[in-house]
């Protein structure tokens, strides 16, 4: 069994998920103080991306479940050259 997913956060991917078939999915950012979801959870289901042109994992120390808030400066500059990488 495998899964189509265009773009999303690893945690979101459904349980029974084998593998990621089709994605736009570049890279993950992941807090070490995420008390929601694990650096460890993360190296596990950045596996499953198994037919992207890339899957990296990004650790960002210190980083909370909402990257957003905590670092928005890193995720700024995550997106932008994501945009820029497929525009």
């Amino acid at each position: 069994m495998s899964c189509d997913v265009v773009a999303c956060e690893l945690h979101t991917l459904p349980s029974n998920c084998e593998e990621i078939e089709e994605t736009n999915f570049d890279s993950n950012f992941q807090g070490t103080d995420d008390v929601v979801y694990t650096v460890a959870n993360a190296e596990q289901e950045i596996k499953l991306f198994t037919n992207a042109p890339s899957a990296e994992l990004v650790v960002v120390d210190g980083g909370a479940h909402f990257l957003s808030a905590s670092h928005p400066k890193d995720v700024d500059n995550a997106l932008i050259a994501f945009v820029g990488k497929y525009a």
